[in-house]
C-alpha cells in the first residue's frame, strides 16, 4: 500500500490501483509531470474516472492486454516524465516489478525476507528492519533500472530511457525520510544534525546568537540537535 504525500488526486487516489479484471495492480511515489499525455492510451469510457498522475499510468499500463506486462513498461515509460518510484504487480505470473525514474528523484529499496517466503520493497531502508535483520542484503534500486522479482528469483528488464541528469530529491532528507533511514546511501538523521551544524557555524561567523533554539516538528529535532550543540561548543570556548 501506499498513503501518498498530496502531490495530485485526493483522498479517492489512495493506492495501490488494481480494480477487478485488471492484470496490473500499480503504487507510485513521486509525481509525474506530463499524465494528459497518457489519455490517448486509454478507452474513452475510462477517461472520467481518472483520480491522480497515478491512475492515468496505471490505466495507460492496463490498456494493452495483447501485450506482456514487460512490453507494456517498456513501451510506456520511456515516455514518462517527473518523479517516480512504481512497484507493478502482475497478477498472472504473480511477479513484481520495481522501476526508479531515470534522474532517480526517489528512493526504492528491495530485500529477501528472513523468512525465505519472498521479497518486500520499500522506499525507505527503516521499513525492512522487521523482516530483514541482515542490512546488507537491502538494495537500492538504480536510476533507471527495472527489476522484475518471481518465483525464478531476480532479474533485470531493460528500459530504453532518455538520456537524463542525475537528480534526487533533497526534501526525502530534509522532511519526508523517517530518522532511522538510508535514503540515497545517507543516513537521514546525521544529514539533519548536519544541517544543523552548518547553519550554526554561518550564524556564529556572521556573530548571531539564539535567545532559544527549539526544534519544529520531529523531522527538526535532529537539526537542532546539530544547531545548539555548535553554540554550546563556540560558547564554551568564548
Amino acid at each position: 500500500g501506499h498513503d501518498r504525500y498530496s502531490t495530485s488526486g485526493g483522498v479517492d487516489a489512495w493506492q495501490p490501483f488494481g480494480e477487478e479484471g485488471e492484470r496490473i495492480v500499480t503504487a507510485h511515489n513521486g509525481n509525474i509531470t506530463n499524465p494528459l499525455s497518457f489519455l490517448n492510451d486509454i478507452p474513452l469510457e475510462e477517461r472520467t474516472i481518472l483520480s491522480s498522475d497515478t491512475h492515468v499510468l496505471h490505466k495507460a499500463l492496463n490498456a494493452q492486454p495483447e501485450e506482456s506486462v514487460e512490453e507494456r513498461i517498456q513501451k510506456i515509460l520511456p515516455r514518462v516524465e517527473g518523479a517516480y518510484s512504481l512497484t507493478i504487480a502482475d497478477r498472472d505470473t504473480n511477479s513484481l516489478y520495481l522501476i526508479r525514474d531515470p534522474s532517480g528523484f526517489r528512493p526504492l529499496h528491495y530485500a529477501p525476507l528472513d523468512n525465505g517466503n519472498g521479497y518486500m520493497a520499500a522506499s525507505e531502508s527503516v521499513a525492512f528492519i522487521p523482516f530483514v535483520r541482515d542490512a546488507t542484503k537491502v538494495i537500492e534500486i538504480l536510476p533507471g533500472q527495472c527489476i522484475r522479482i518471481d518465483a525464478d528469483g531476480v532479474s533485470e528488464i531493460p528500459i530504453d530511457f532518455p538520456e537524463t541528469k542525475s537528480a534526487q530529491c533533497i526534501f526525502e532528507l530534509v522532511y519526508l525520510g523517517g530518522a532511522a533511514s538510508e535514503i540515497f546511501n545517507t543516513n537521514v538523521h546525521a544529514f539533519r544534525r548536519a544541517c544543523g551544524e552548518n547553519l550554526a557555524e554561518v550564524d556564529i561567523e556572521h556573530g548571531f546568537i539564539p535567545d532559544i533554539i527549539v526544534p519544529i516538528r520531529d523531522s527538526g529535532a535532529a537539526a537542532t540537535e546539530g544547531y545548539s550543540m555548535k553554540f554550546i561548543e563556540h560558547l564554551a570556548r568564548a
